[in-house]
């Protein structure tokens, strides 16, 4: 079957996609779209660069549009945890590792309450 399965039940509870500064929106609808075929539909949006609500989102989406409707910006989503990743493309490792001295430095300034 090609395409979207519509079909595939959703995976209640289950993780939550972030896609930090998406630069355009069909890389939101496309990621919308293999979420929905892995039965995923928390996706949450860290500054998108082309605003959101996006209509390119949609149209990539090709169908994931119970996706992209539960989609929440980030500020609204909330946090449990913490994640950080980088993509291939992040080349500056100095840039990297300040960036990860400084999250150091701010997250002890806040102990876990556990």
């Amino acid at each position: 079957m090609a395409g979207t399965n519509h079909r595939r039940p959703a995976v209640t509870g289950g993780p939550a996609i972030v896609l930090v500064a998406p630069q355009l929106g069909e890389n939101i609808g496309t990621a919308a779209r293999a979420m929905l075929n892995c039965g995923l539909d928390d996706l949450r949006l860290v500054r998108p660069r082309d605003g959101w609500p996006n209509d390119k989102a949609v149209t990539a989406a090709s169908g994931a549009d119970s996706v992209l409707d539960k989609a929440r910006l980030s500020m609204e989503a909330g946090a449990t945890g913490l994640i950080f990743g980088r993509n291939v493309w992040q080349r500056d490792q100095d840039e990297a590792l300040r960036f990860v001295a400084r999250l150091t430095e701010i997250l002890a300034k806040y102990p876990s309450a556990g």
